[in-house]
């Protein structure tokens, strides 16, 4: 069975309805155009879903009428000239921005002290639907399908070794650090699993 696919390829081929829970990687890099975000954070985002009723294409994405939880991960150069403001009241179309706060997350730096992580401890609950942004240049959404019905001892596992990689060979963070991100991450993943799967 298929494990996963970008995300893009999914909608093309116009099977992502047909795909009724999963899970959906988005990891958002900054605009590098811009001068003034060049040194802005990383934006990984995770969302477990299932019940989907409908994908509608809006603006820049696709509005699914799904249950879900959506998990972040903020990976934050500590240059980063707005690291002093809370991520939730940061502008809202920037990788800066996410909806908690300081007291909600998990906070630490990498091994070479050039990253700060912020990984909050509870998912954003989505009740009807949610909107996936497709990928801009230098970003990547990747599909995830639940291909075990174990999906804390198989599925997350497989992600977890998939966006370590990523982390890795893609965004160039070292590898000890890249273990802890995404151990970390997918811990939060486990406890907000909306698949309508659990462990076998």
């Amino acid at each position: 069975m298929l494990r996963a696919m970008y995300f893009e390829e999914a909608y093309k081929k116009g099977i992502l309805a047909d795909i009724t829970s999963g899970f959906i990687l988005s990891v958002k890099t900054p605009d590098m155009d811009e001068r003034d975000s060049m040194n802005d954070p990383i934006l990984v985002e995770i969302i477990s879903y299932s019940g989907v009723k409908a994908v509608i294409p809006t603006g820049a994405g696709l509005k699914y009428q799904a249950q879900g939880n959506k998990m972040y991960c903020m990976i934050e150069p500590t240059s980063y000239t707005e690291k002093h403001i809370e991520p939730a009241f940061r502008k809202q179309n920037k990788t800066g921005f996410m909806p908690f706060r300081f007291a909600d997350c998990d906070i630490f730096l990498t091994k070479d002290m050039r990253l700060n992580i912020m990984i909050p401890r509870k998912s954003q609950e989505c009740f009807d639907s949610f909107t996936v942004t497709l990928p801009e240049k230098g970003d990547i959404c990747i599909l995830y399908m639940p291909f075990d019905k174990d999906i804390e001892g198989v599925v997350i596992p497989f992600m977890q070794t998939n966006f370590h990689d990523i982390l890795c060979k893609m965004l160039g963070i070292r590898d000890v650090d890249s273990k802890i991100i995404s151990r970390k991450l997918m811990d939060v993943v486990k406890k907000s699993n909306k698949t309508g799967f659990e462990k076998a």
